[in-house]
């Protein structure tokens, strides 16, 4: 485990820390310049990393400098063997500073720390945040008002694997603040990563300017066909910043998004590994599925940045997303181990630019890695009949049967002049 802070250069730094309130181990910090010409000359980000530490195990730690001694804190390390865990999913703090403190303290330490009745069966681990921590990336000032400030009351609990968004700016910045998984291309170190947690597969992207490069398809290629040779990993899933299909902001669309999708879709296709991906830039919830795959589509926005409201641009009902809210809010992921692994996400909502505050629960839905497809309907009327030509035929099918047991989320109505070429249909509708 890697824990960075920031203070004063002529302090001595170490962490104090073990496997219980004793604190029997101490770590020396290194440090370093902030490469920022607003930071004060004074100031070094520090980092210490904890090493030989034991699988699935509860650490407590205090960082010391000089004769201050900060509070007590603790993180839980990854599972080597199969074991539940849980993981938070947020983006897009930006210059909304006294919302995501609002959102922190109100709902996030609420539902996911506090008042959280899972936490020996689904412990938290670690957050994914896929970009837009800050307003702009190179403004020293903002990274402890926008982010590390009204984030202090969780970040020093959990593992946090960022994605880089357009607001970072590809500042010096965000690759002093983060320690980053150096497995990614090397040209473009902690661009791109991936981490291995338990039976997920986190995948880190960079989908800004610059970076939509044929490299990063290439480096994630690599990866998945790694992956499918790993029994261990039950489910896969991609962070990046921009969105491919965006409902309530179309101008936040990425082609090169898309590109990414595809692969994971393909893996998902060939393996029947589900896959999902989570990105921000758009200031919304939106959740949909893909038609042909399990794959999962997931803009995970605001936890603080304006909310891009409805009727506010230029937006668009995609057929394959079944909900979009208008709303700040974050997801608490519940990953189940074991014969039948599954995912349980949920939606906390904090409410509207207008009216801001805690709503509790608006979704939830699980992906599961062993999932029957629910039976294909049958035609009972109209049967072998003509319609050509007649606008008042009500179709009736079969009653919805599905063996797991889950309930019906939509149907998809295609309709073909040709039965033996259904390449292209007609007319389509979800419903």
């Amino acid at each position: 485990m890697t824990i960075m802070w920031e203070g004063t250069k002529f302090s001595k730094a170490k962490v104090l820390w073990g496997q219980t309130e004793d604190l029997e181990f101490e770590t020396i910090a290194e440090s370093f310049e902030i490469d920022n010409k607003k930071a004060p000359k004074s100031r070094r980000i520090f980092k210490a990393v904890l090493k030989n530490l034991s699988a699935d195990t509860t650490y407590f730690y205090k960082i010391k400098m000089g004769p201050l001694k900060g509070k007590r804190y603790h993180f839980k390390t990854s599972p080597k063997s199969p074991r539940n865990f849980s993981f938070l999913l947020m983006s897009d703090a930006q210059h909304g500073h006294k919302i995501t403190k609002r959102v922190i303290k109100e709902s996030v330490r609420k539902y996911a720390f506090d008042e959280y009745e899972d936490k020996e069966l689904y412990p938290l681990s670690f957050m994914a945040f896929p970009g837009d921590l800050v307003q702009y990336g190179s403004s020293y000032k903002r990274w402890k008002k926008e982010f590390f400030g009204p984030l202090a009351p969780i970040l020093p609990f959990l593992a946090l694997y960022p994605a880089i968004g357009n607001h970072e700016e590809n500042d010096k910045l965000y690759f002093q603040y983060f320690d980053l998984p150096q497995n990614g291309t090397p040209k473009y170190m902690e661009h791109w990563y991936y981490v291995d947690h338990g039976n997920v597969r986190l995948i880190s992207l960079d989908t800004n300017r610059g970076y939509r490069i044929k490299a990063q398809l290439k480096w994630l290629e690599s990866v998945l066909e790694e992956t499918k040779k790993n029994p261990s990993i039950d489910f896969v899933f991609g962070e990046f910043h921009h969105p491919h299909e965006s409902e309530l902001w179309l101008k936040g669309n990425t082609e090169y998004s898309g590109e990414l999708i595809k692969r994971f879709e393909d893996f998902t296709r060939e393996t029947k590994i589900p896959t999902a991906h989570f990105c921000g830039h758009t200031h919304g919830y939106s959740r949909g599925h893909s038609f042909e795959v399990n794959h999962t589509m997931l803009t995970v926005a605001s936890v603080g940045g304006d909310v891009d409201d409805w009727g506010d641009y230029a937006q668009r009902d995609y057929l394959n997303f079944t909900k979009s809210f208008a709303e700040f809010g974050w997801l608490l992921a519940k990953v189940e181990t074991g014969r039948d692994p599954k995912v349980h996400f949920t939606r906390y909502s904090f409410g509207t630019d207008q009216k801001p505050g805690d709503r509790g629960i608006v979704d939830t839905f699980t992906i599961k890695r062993y999932n029957q497809l629910p039976q294909k309907p049958k035609i009972i009327s109209p049967n072998n009949q003509t319609i050509a030509g007649r606008n008042d035929v009500i179709f009736k099918i079969s009653n919805f049967v599905d063996l797991d047991g889950d309930g019906q989320l939509t149907t998809h109505i295609q309709f073909f002049e040709n039965r033996n070429d259904i390449s292209k249909p007609i007319k389509e509708k979800i419903v």
